[in-house]
């Protein structure tokens, strides 16, 4: 063989496998990318119309937004517990039972004092068994036997990877710490003499949890966060990335609207949609009292329409303004509708009395 032949394929067989470790490589990026990004979807989107105009005002929540309570007990109070000695005392949660956002902060902490409190401190720490303490509070306006929330000087930031314990240093003269029965949970009854060594209340034959609930929050969005898509009847209306949380529409009078939205994020795109939320505007002098119960909503067969006012005409129809329902009645306040012909999806009610208009959304779930 010549050697301007094995050259070439030499050549030829260093091109292959550059070319094979080159897709291998983006193979694997592209992989990775696919399972690490987090495009989160908005949440919680309504629509519902302005009062006092031909608007429809759209919310929705960030799509990493938290706002909740970490509470192990049930929130019954049955009984108080310490007296004479320093108590500390304390509830606990794991890393899996904390958020997966990063950012997420502690606003608040509430307890249920129950008697007789001289000294209370609140107190956090984070790590293994209570290894650091990060926050510390005297506490100095106490309301007995109930609860009572506390707000944090100043909100901080937890750290997701390391489990959570929230509680008091307290000294009372007569069972001040509210307990109630236990909920077989291990992380919530939490007590010790020096803070550094703790046990169960379940060590000691003693079944109840703490009264304590700890509020956390985050209203922050990620790096790569560019705005919303918001999409009345599956077309886009806004022309650019919307910022707010927030976005008022116009439609014409006697319309109906059915909204969804995307987050844009710089790094995996857009997200996957919000749910659903319709609406529709009527001439608002055609509108009275709009107070109208409708029970159960999601709707399986059969709903109850209650009201204030009066009405002796029902017409239900759906976001495309379609009429699918319609019955008259005697003039009342009360009536029951079978709904099972109609297929699942979003509807407005109407009900009518001489013109006068009483509208509400329900939701058919079967």
């Amino acid at each position: 063989m010549k050697t301007s032949d094995i050259s070439r394929k030499i050549f030829l067989v260093l091109i292959s496998i550059s070319i094979t470790t080159i897709l291998f490589s983006q193979v694997e990026f592209n992989s990775i990318g696919l399972i690490t990004e987090d495009c989160k979807a908005p949440k919680n989107l309504a629509a519902n119309c302005h009062p006092g105009g031909p608007e429809i005002i759209i919310n929705c929540e960030n799509p990493y937004s938290i706002n909740q309570w970490l509470q192990h007990d049930n929130g019954v109070n049955t009984i108080g517990l310490g007296s004479n000695l320093e108590l500390w005392f304390a509830a606990k949660w794991d890393i899996e039972q904390l958020p997966v956002i990063e950012t997420t902060k502690i606003y608040a902490v509430k307890f249920f004092p129950k008697n007789s409190i001289s000294s209370l401190y609140l107190l956090i720490w984070q790590g293994p068994n209570a290894g650091s303490l990060i926050y510390e509070q005297e506490i100095s306006e106490i309301e007995y036997d109930e609860w009572n929330t506390f707000t944090l000087s100043t909100p901080i930031q937890i750290d997701i990877n390391e489990e959570l314990q929230v509680g008091f240093r307290m000294i009372c003269t007569e069972n001040g710490a509210g307990a109630g029965e236990y909920t077989d949970n291990p992380n919530s009854d939490l007590f010790s003499a020096d803070g550094i060594t703790w046990q169960r209340l379940a060590d000691l034959d003693m079944h109840y949890s703490w009264n304590l609930g700890v509020y956390i929050f985050n209203d922050e969005m990620p790096m790569d966060f560019q705005g919303y898509q918001l999409y009345r009847d599956n077309t886009i209306i806004n022309t650019e990335l919307i910022q707010d949380t927030t976005y008022i529409d116009l439609i014409p009078e006697g319309t109906s609207a059915c909204y969804k939205a995307k987050a844009v994020y710089d790094d995996c795109g857009e997200s996957e949609f919000s749910n659903i939320d319709c609406e529709s505007i009527m001439g608002l002098d055609k509108v009275i009292d709009n107070r109208m119960e409708l029970f159960p909503n999601p709707v399986n067969n059969r709903v109850f329409v209650e009201t204030h006012s009066p009405f002796s005409f029902i017409t239900i129809y759906n976001h495309q303004g379609q009429v699918c329902f319609k019955k008259e009645t005697p003039l009342t306040n009360k009536t029951q509708l079978d709904l099972s012909k109609l297929n699942n999806g979003f509807y407005f009610i109407e009900l009518n009395n001489q013109g006068k208009m009483q509208k509400s959304k329900l939701f058919i779930q079967k």
